[in-house]
């Protein structure tokens, strides 16, 4: 490919107008003009830099990633401890961490199901769906982010928060409340 472009988020300046003339889309373009073959992938092999916030807001950002899922895993664990004993819910967090973080790369390994047996097919769709729950939390790096001096954008920010920060923990702490309230108590006697 001669000609690689890039879109970009829109470049706004005071008063709402865009940089490029108000069609919304900025562009960047590479063209190799040499005789060697090139190779660029984007977010990969091409870093543009754009102005940003400070570190102190970038870091403000990562921290209010961590505290999303670290809410997440603690209202994970309080549904588990509240439905399950002590052994199996220890053992059903461990397997399930173990499973999100090999989705990515067992998704990869094998890309379709053509010509696998159904135990396998099974354990993919399984693998999948874990993934596609689980994925804005376990893709997001804040600490990487940081040591690498990337920006924190705000949109998976704001999903990490209000998704997997809010609503899915309070989802498990209702689910672990109804759950107690229907379990027998032992007897103190």
């Amino acid at each position: 490919q001669a000609v690689l472009e890039v879109p970009l988020a829109k470049a706004v300046r005071e008063g709402g107008i865009s940089e490029n003339g108000g069609n919304g889309l900025d562009t960047a373009v590479f063209t190799n003009t040499g005789a060697e073959t090139v190779m660029l992938r984007p977010r990969r092999d091409i870093f543009l830099l754009a102005p940003a916030d400070s570190f102190a807001a970038n870091l403000l950002r990562a921290l209010a990633q961590l505290l999303a899922g670290v809410a997440l895993a603690t209202a994970f664990g309080l549904f588990l401890s509240s439905a399950l004993s002590r052994p199996v819910a220890v053992f059903t967090a461990l397997v399930l961490a173990a499973v999100i973080f090999m989705a990515p790369s067992v998704i990869e390994q094998f890309p379709g199901e053509v010509g696998a047996s159904v135990c396998d097919r099974i354990g993919l769709a399984l693998t999948r769906a874990v993934h596609s729950l689980t994925a804005s939390i376990s893709e997001a790096a804040p600490i990487e982010d940081l040591s690498e001096d990337r920006c924190i954008e705000w949109a998976p920010l704001a999903r990490a928060v209000l998704v997997d920060g809010m609503l899915v923990p309070v989802a498990f702490l209702f689910a672990a409340a109804f759950v107690m309230r229907r379990k027998a108590l032992p007897d103190r006697a």
